[in-house]
């Protein structure tokens, strides 16, 4: 999983696969994020480590997570509502020039 996720991340970053920079960005984070907790998920495999740093490490892997999930969540949201926005005000405009006719 953490050699899958450093070979996509390298591909994100250096092919840009996605039309809009932005989008390009968001997948460069989810990705981030995805190494992230494969690197930490491995510390949990250790045998040497306590059971008190794994559930410390448990914790963070579950923060990190929900983090990059409400993140995606709010762009998702102000994206919706950005389109809903400029959708209304274009049938708005539309409505009043066949209302004038």
């Amino acid at each position: 999983m953490l050699f899958l996720s450093l070979i996509n991340l390298t591909y994100l970053i250096s092919q840009q696969p996605f039309e809009s920079q932005f989008a390009n960005r968001i997948e460069i984070f989810n990705e981030l994020t995805v190494l992230g907790i494969s690197e930490m998920t491995t510390t949990l495999l250790n045998r040497s480590c306590t059971p008190l740093f794994k559930n410390e490490v448990g914790w963070v892997i579950i923060a990190i997570a929900t983090f990059n999930i409400f993140i995606n969540i709010a762009i998702v949201a102000v994206s919706s509502c950005t389109d809903l926005f400029k959708e209304s005000k274009d049938y708005y405009h539309d409505y009043h020039k066949m209302a004038r006719r």
